[in-house]
């Protein structure tokens, strides 16, 4: 028996009556965007899983517990990568407590339950100063939004949650006047580089963190 569905994902909440369940086409509906690029009315099941009612909000001390089990979730990811990067403790609770304090974290949170984390910030960073192998795209004196930080709870892959932490700074980079997104990420950060230029930035050289690691440049524009 046909089943009616009203369901919120990441870019629309739709109605559909018809049959539905794991693997279905769903083929009409009425949609209603929110704020994303606009997807094909035929979509699987499993694509739609994720996304309910997610919302983005400054990182509370009482999140603190929650946010370091994400990053110890992202730095084990790492290491059976074979990736080099969050290896040595970093960061820890003092990293992430002066975050709060400066009001640059954020929690990605669905149904009460934290699904990823990241500071965005409208602070110049100091090793963004000397960029080597390329340039920035807005030049050496231009104002920005860097992401910091990012990562996503190992159960609540493929929900769109970075995706959200980019709207996000976007939306915080228009409000101070920035002129685009700008992050850094580990050379052996395949998956990071990928996603990175599938939403819009573009590649733009080295820079050297103040432990002397090399990190690939990526900037976006607003």
């Amino acid at each position: 028996m046909d089943r009616y569905l009203r369901l919120s994902v990441n870019d629309y909440e739709f109605t559909h009556a018809g049959p539905c369940g794991s693997g279905v086409f769903i083929s009409a509906g009425t949609f209603r965007k929110t704020g994303f690029i606009r997807r094909k009315n035929v979509i699987k099941w499993k694509d739609i899983k994720g996304g309910r009612n997610m919302v983005i909000r400054e990182t509370k001390k009482e999140d603190l517990k929650q946010v370091m089990e994400i990053i110890r979730m992202a730095q084990k990811l790492f290491k059976e990568s074979g990736i080099n990067q969050w290896q040595d403790g970093y960061p820890n609770k003092e990293v992430l407590l002066g975050d709060i304090w400066k009001r640059q974290s954020y929690v990605a949170e669905e149904e009460g339950r934290l699904i990823g984390t990241a500071v965005l910030s409208p602070e110049r960073e100091s090793t963004y100063e000397k960029i080597e192998k390329g340039e920035w795209l807005t030049g050496p004196d231009a104002d920005y939004v860097v992401i910091h930080r990012i990562a996503t709870h190992s159960d609540y892959k493929r929900r769109g949650t970075a995706g959200s932490f980019l709207k996000k700074a976007e939306d915080l980079g228009r409000e101070h006047g920035a002129g685009s997104i700008r992050i850094d990420t580990h050379p052996d950060n395949r998956i990071m580089q990928n996603w990175l230029k599938k939403n819009g930035f573009s590649y733009c050289g080295w820079i050297w963190l103040v432990t002397g690691d090399l990190r690939y440049a990526y900037e976006k524009l607003l």
